[in-house]
């Protein structure tokens, strides 16, 4: 089979392959020295980065709309038409961020609760963590980095980890800074418009089921043309 991406993206790794004490930990906005300093400099008084306030934005919108239901006649499968408009209970559940007082300034964490609630995606986050390096680093470099099974066979366990830090954009509004985490460069895109992010999503099927170790290293999609719809199709 020919292929316009690198081969060795077939096959996904179990996140048991992978050795995730070598990817840097995700830094929040209180940790944040880089923001805080850029805080400091541009007379603001908040720091956040989007995915603390995704959450109060999404609860914003609901109020504001009345909950409004999702218009879902553009989308292509007629499977969608029938089914329920309404916001899920995850999207509607109360949301709590701490704000972290030093130095004059404000920033802005994610609040998760009880990580005991036994509604544990730790999975889910590690897929998309190793996935996110997978696409985006050289199979050798992956491979030599991240997964046990290379990194003991080429006895590079001892070896440093020469991880490239993450990139941000920052934007100002006001008094608020806010920090945007940038995944990937492509110096073929526009001048200007070269970063872009990637999203990694799991399929239904393994989101119901992802405590089945069955589904998760088994599971395959149908073809985009599926009698089932779009739904069912990716």
């Amino acid at each position: 089979a020919k292929y316009n991406f690198p081969s060795f993206l077939r096959k996904i790794n179990h996140p048991n392959e992978i050795d995730f004490t070598r990817i840097p930990d995700f830094t929040t906005s209180s940790q944040d020295q880089q923001l805080h300093r850029l805080c400091k400099n541009n007379d603001c008084l908040y720091a956040a980065s989007t995915s603390s306030m995704t959450s109060i934005m999404s609860q914003i919108y609901l109020f504001a709309t009345n909950f409004k239901p999702p218009n879902v006649e553009c989308l292509y499968s007629t499977e969608f038409v029938n089914m329920k408009r309404g916001y899920t209970p995850q999207t509607r559940k109360p949301i709590v961020v701490t704000l972290r007082y030093k130095d004059g300034i404000y920033a802005i964490d994610s609040n998760k609760g009880n990580k005991n609630d036994g509604n544990d995606n730790s999975l889910l986050m590690n897929l998309g963590k190793s996935l996110e390096r997978m696409v985006t680093m050289k199979e050798k470099e992956f491979g030599n980095s991240l997964v046990k099974k290379q990194i003991q066979k080429n006895k590079l366990i001892n070896k440093p980890v020469m991880l490239e830090d993450d990139a941000y954009h920052f934007l100002k509004k006001g008094k608020l800074l806010l920090r945007s985490q940038l995944d990937c460069f492509d110096e073929r895109l526009p001048s200007g418009r070269q970063t872009f992010d990637i999203k990694t999503r799991a399929h239904n099927a393994i989101r119901l089921k992802m405590h089945n170790p069955t589904v998760i290293s088994d599971y395959r999609f149908n073809r985009l043309e599926s009698v089932l719809g779009l739904e069912n199709s990716y």
